[in-house]
């Protein structure tokens, strides 16, 4: 009877949860590049930083073959870094195919999910979430060993969130 009473509740608890489906799916080459060579990098300026385009010969179960990527970055380095790892993989899934493995789990959870406030004071702890990434300043940098963003709100107020690196939420350190 005991058994039967610990499952139920179990099973209430679960039905006032929010569940969600998980899925992941990796394509997994059936070989690899043994040798690169001939590498050949085109970086053209692009409206969302540097386009760069990758040439190369890669050396696959004994034969050479003709890759290229392209991808676009904020830095050109970024650009060609991603643009040789497409060229990589686009050059294995043509050569010799890919194994197709996938695995799904469903999550439930009873948090609450975060949304975003319309306003927030100093002194409020908040998640990133929560607050809006500010248009013209949306990268992350540090202050006195914390990390800190700005952020917007509807009216047009804007401000700066901080947290040290081992929090998970951030205070709202100022407005305007």
């Amino acid at each position: 009877m005991s058994k039967f009473l610990i499952l139920l509740v179990a099973l209430a608890g679960v039905a006032n949860a929010e569940c969600y489906m998980r899925s992941a799916t990796v394509s997994i080459p059936k070989t690899r590049i043994d040798r690169v060579a001939d590498i050949e990098k085109n970086v053209m300026p692009d409206e969302n930083g540097s386009l760069c385009r990758v040439t190369f010969r890669a050396l696959i179960n004994g034969e050479w073959h003709d890759a290229e990527g392209e991808a676009v970055a904020r830095n050109p380095v970024q650009a060609c870094a991603q643009a040789t790892d497409i060229g990589r993989i686009s050059i294995l899934t043509e050569v010799s195919g890919n194994e197709i493995q996938g695995r799904q789990e469903m999550i439930c959870t009873d948090k609450p999910k975060p949304v975003v406030r319309p306003a927030v004071n100093i002194g409020d702890m908040v998640l990133d979430s929560e607050v809006s990434i500010h248009p013209s300043h949306t990268a992350a940098f540090y202050y006195q060993g914390n990390v800190c963003r700005w952020f917007t709100e509807a009216g047009l107020s804007q401000g700066i969130i901080c947290r040290s690196p081992d929090q998970r939420t951030w205070k709202v350190v100022d407005k305007w």
